[in-house]
């Protein structure tokens, strides 16, 4: 009998299973930090007790969190499942055909740059941001068969799930929810004028997202936010009429906005980026929009190289950040402008340009309303990341679709996307497997220390400072701040009065060794 060859490289459900396998061993080495203790603890408690009143109207997030700090065994699996879930999700929107586009959907994924410590390693940032994305990408496949398929009938549960999706993924993120509110409604209205009548189908997700986003936003909080009594979260002011609140808006996107977005999805960015010149250079269209395709390598280029030359100039010179954020919005900008113009006018298949034009738009409107709140951080990005993905893999199908397995520059475009992102993916695994393995040491050596000194009666305890904070989401709790220090005492059962004074780690060591 001849022994049969298995083939990795293709085989989609190896790569998933392993991607699977390695983030849930990952996942048990993330610490519990920021709001975990709160949820975690007594303050979670008295929130659900509230029926969150006041609070926010992200229930089904509220629950997700209170449930997952309270089963941490379980909370490994639970994200590494809905991670792999969304690569996978993504791979099928993109047609499912090419299995590089997998394995560049895990890589990118995972290269979240800052925002991996809000959405990844916090369980209440994963909670509130990560599922939510899920449920709608489960959505829009659904939406996607039915516009392929205008004559299937839709089946009973397929009602059901229309309504569980619908009303579930608007009580997690705010934007998330206006999102879904805004394409449910473009999707009735597309149907309605390709075909002249309506789908019953996208019409129950429509109004199942109208009752999510009025039981989100009849939570008493935003009232409060509008009221400008809420001392956290706050709108964009329209007391100076509505010159003014542009003015604000641009001033937020100028200043902070345009950097976190650009950081945050840099990665994906990229990889736009670069498989948008390789389709550029290899347009049958080229000969023709000569000097438009010029023209877009050049920003192309420049919207993707500008992030290691920032960090560059700043490495090598006395140049402050403060000093280097003009950049960002015009790299933004430059972005948006090159790859709208591309799919206008170097995609030639029109399925392609379509979902194109959809995820373009999409991260627009993804955006624009974190463009009115604050505070605005990276894990906010997280679904605009995500759209970014999606056209990442439609433009490496347009890429495969016109040139099949094409070369570029002898370079075969396939294999070798394919393989870049199976090699990120290892390294990725790898330094982030150093990482948290560095941080979960000297957190349990922390925890282990300060547990044992309180119970001694030590009122003043010394401990080490968490080794590479910038992968921890408030890796210290601050003694100064006593509401998110007592969530803290709360959570490990320590005595309120106690004082925590911070150090280096082999400071730490020290002094544990002289006392």
């Amino acid at each position: 009998m001849k022994s049969r060859v298995v083939d990795f490289y293709g085989n989609k459900y190896v790569f998933i299973l392993l991607f699977f396998i390695m983030f849930s061993a990952l996942a048990f080495l993330f610490p519990v930090t920021g709001d975990d203790y709160g949820w975690g603890s007594g303050f979670g408690e008295r929130l659900i007790r509230e029926g969150f009143k006041d609070y926010n109207g992200r229930y089904l997030g509220n629950l997700l969190v209170l449930a997952l700090t309270r089963a941490r065994f379980f909370t490994p699996f639970f994200i590494s499942f809905v991670i792999c879930a969304i690569v996978y999700v993504v791979y099928m929107l993109s047609g499912g055909e090419n299995i590089e586009a997998l394995y560049m959907t895990g890589a990118l994924i995972l290269l979240v740059s800052s925002m991996f410590r809000q959405v990844y390693s916090w369980v209440s940032g994963f909670s509130n941001y990560v599922p939510s994305v899920l449920l709608l990408l489960l959505f829009l496949y659904m939406a996607e068969k039915c516009f392929k398929q205008p004559d299937l009938k839709a089946t009973r549960s397929s009602y059901v799930f229309a309504v569980l999706i619908g009303v579930s993924v608007q009580l997690f993120m705010e934007h998330t929810t206006i999102y879904c509110l805004a394409v449910s409604l473009f999707l009735v209205i597309a149907w309605r004028i390709r075909h002249k009548k309506y789908n019953s189908l996208l019409l129950t997700f429509f109004f199942s997202c109208l009752a999510g986003a009025i039981i989100m936003f009849s939570n008493g909080a935003y009232l409060k936010i509008l009221n400008k009594d809420d001392s956290y979260r706050s709108f964009a002011s329209n007391d100076g009429g509505l010159l003014a609140m542009v003015s604000d808006i641009a001033g937020a996107f100028c200043e902070r906005i345009s950097e976190i977005m650009y950081k945050s999805c840099y990665a994906s960015v990229a990889a736009v980026c670069v498989l948008s010149v390789i389709l550029i250079l290899k347009s049958a269209k080229l000969k023709k929009h000569l000097l438009s395709g010029v023209l877009l390598i050049i920003g192309f280029v420049f919207s993707g190289s500008w992030l290691p030359v920032y960090l560059g100039i700043k490495a090598f010179t006395g140049i402050t950040r403060k000093q280097m954020l003009f950049i960002f919005t015009p790299a933004v900008i430059v972005f948006a402008i090159s790859l709208l113009l591309t799919i206008l006018i170097f995609v030639k298949i029109s399925d392609i340009k379509r979902r194109l034009l959809f995820f373009f738009v999409s991260a627009a409107v993804s955006f624009c309303p974190l463009l009115c709140v604050k505070p605005v951080g990276p894990r906010c990005f997280y679904l605009f990341n995500i759209f970014i993905i999606l056209s990442a893999n439609e433009i490496l199908s347009a890429i495969i679709s016109t040139n099949a397995d094409g070369r570029l520059l002898f370079i075969p475009i396939k294999k070798t996307v394919g393989y870049t992102g199976i090699a990120l993916c290892v390294m990725a695994f790898v330094a982030f497997f150093i990482i948290y393995g560095k941080i979960t040491k000297v957190y349990n050596h922390r925890m282990e220390y300060i547990i044992t000194q309180a119970e001694k009666g030590e009122k003043e305890i010394y401990a080490p400072r968490l080794p590479l904070r910038q992968f921890v989401w408030d890796a210290d709790p601050p003694c100064s701040n006593r509401d998110r220090f007592s969530r803290f005492c709360d959570y490990f059962n320590l005595p309120g009065d106690i004082k925590i004074i911070y150090m280096d780690y082999d400071e730490w060591l020290e002094i544990k060794e002289k006392g």
